[in-house]
């Protein structure tokens, strides 16, 4: 229907030829002209198209056949046949590509992070880590996120430390930061990391949980290691040995070109040996987990990792199943009627280093629903005693756990030490090792795997004070020392 009028209004299309393949198409109603539209389609039409659309047997204003009736050239024009069936145009051809490729100005921001390799044309600013960690449990730790940039801050990496250590790890294919202000003095490493240097064998289950085991291409000591993907990798020449700390063999070390070098610190220069390491222009990167005051912040620092590889989301989850696990048990033993007395560790060289009162080792002890003559310490770490002072504190003891190294029995302790046979614990028979698992060369699994997974130690630990709570569980490192 016409606007104007409301009457119909006839349409028709007539195509004329102007010179150089100028195309007019004028529009009828009635009889007159309402419109004259002229396009010009030398761009849109090659030039071999215009004879081949005259002779068609199809024109556009000719005479069609049937109403809806659609036909398309060879050149890509499309008629359809009108109501009053005469060829109308449809489509023009599609505009003619140059051949060139689209190439799109900006890099796309990331909806996942890169866990191998670079990106490429990188900029400054653009958010490459979509997903990101967050640190809910370690207090020694920090990690914030900057767009192409993480800032990793090591808050205490030893005892008495007077000051931490900072790390800008950067999307490898994008520019670092100026290091000034907050991140002055900050050492600068490559994210994702692909290759690492380890020494602490606590490392190696956190590596191996985020399914990136085979980026270790050495360790301190081979022989401490228990985790099967990285034995695998040391039996087989993968892994190399480079010695730990001061003694560490730095040129090996730098042959073997790690993305990252992580070590511990202790604070004696001497013995550490970092200053070494960051002199050789490794990439060295201080782990203070042993530091946390609790097993849900020491096993946190499995995100540090996850940091170092980009594989953040495989780390929150992990870790989030882990402390759900492990409160879960807690609130188990919350209301238990009594409360069993525990000590831990042994005698060496005359001194028993029995873990303070603030460290993870006597917050399990609280968590599994124990008592711990040292609770009201201070100490992270372990505290020095001499027997006598044991046996003062520790004497209502009747559970005695992470007892000597590989006793057989009772009669090994006494062997050792006959003053052993004056605790409770030891007349009670309560007493065990934590050396359940143990590798062919010794090395434990509770300094190891144990260390990431705190949720596993609790259930040991709960099944030994509270057997009636968890009447099926099968010790994971605890093992009962018989008399005999």
């Amino acid at each position: 229907m016409s606007q104007e009028t409301g009457q119909s209004a006839h349409i028709h299309l007539r195509p004329t030829l102007h010179g150089e393949g100028a195309l007019t198409v004028s529009f009828f109603r009635h009889g007159r002209a309402s419109a004259r539209l002229v396009f010009v389609v030398a761009a849109l039409i090659a030039a071999a198209s215009l004879p081949a659309l005259a002779k068609s047997s199809a024109r556009a204003g000719g005479v069609c056949p049937k109403p809806g009736a659609v036909v398309t050239s060879p050149t890509g024009v499309a008629l359809v046949c009108g109501k009053g069936r005469r060829w109308e145009v449809k489509t023009l051809p599609p505009v003619p590509s140059t051949g060139q490729p689209v190439v799109a100005t900006t890099v796309p921001t990331p909806t996942k992070n890169v866990t191998t390799g670079c990106v490429p044309g990188g900029k400054a600013g653009v958010d490459q880590f979509p997903e990101k960690a967050s640190i809910v449990e370690a207090k020694g730790l920090s990690i914030t996120y900057k767009g192409n940039y993480k800032v990793v801050k090591v808050v205490n990496p030893w005892r008495g430390a007077k000051t931490g250590f900072t790390y800008v790890l950067v999307q490898c294919g994008t520019p670092a930061p100026e290091l000034t202000g907050d991140l002055a003095g900050a050492s600068v490493i490559q994210v994702p990391v692909a290759t690492a240097s380890i020494m602490s064998t606590t490392l190696a289950p956190q590596f191996d949980e985020l399914g990136v085991a085979d980026r270790i291409v050495s360790v301190d000591t081979p022989a401490y290691y228990s985790t099967p993907s990285v034995v695998k990798r040391i039996e087989s020449g993968a892994v190399k040995g480079t010695g730990g700390g001061s003694k560490a063999n730095v040129e090996l070390l730098v042959s073997l070109k790690p993305g990252v070098v992580i070590t511990f610190g202790t604070g004696s220069g001497s013995f550490d040996g970092i200053d070494k390491l960051v002199s050789a222009g490794l990439p060295t990167l201080v782990e203070a987990g042993y530091m946390e005051e609790t097993p849900l912040g020491r096993s946190e620092w499995v995100k540090l990792i996850g940091a170092l590889t980009n594989q953040e989301a495989l780390a929150e989850t992990k870790f989030a199943r882990w402390r759900a696990d492990y409160k879960a048990l807690v609130a188990k033993v919350a209301n238990v009627p009594n409360r069993p007395v525990v000590i831990s560790g042994s005698m060496y060289q005359g001194t028993w280093y029995m873990p303070g009162g603030k460290s993870y080792v006597a917050q399990s002890i609280r968590d599994a629903g124990g008592s711990y003559p040292w609770a009201s310490d201070t100490t992270t770490g372990s505290l020095s005693l001499d027997f006598e002072a044991v046996l003062e504190k520790g004497y209502d003891a009747t559970v005695w756990i992470n007892a000597g190294y590989q006793w057989s029995s009772l009669r090994d302790a006494v062997a050792e030490d006959s003053r052993y046979a004056r605790l409770p614990s030891f007349g009670a028979a309560n007493v065990y090792g934590n050396d359940k698992r143990v590798n062919a060369t010794g090395g434990s699994d509770y300094y190891e795997t144990a260390v990431v997974r705190p949720d596993l130690v609790l259930a040991d630990l709960v099944s030994v004070l509270h057997p009636n709570v968890l009447p099926n569980h099968s010790t994971v490192w605890f093992r009962h020392i018989p008399r005999s």
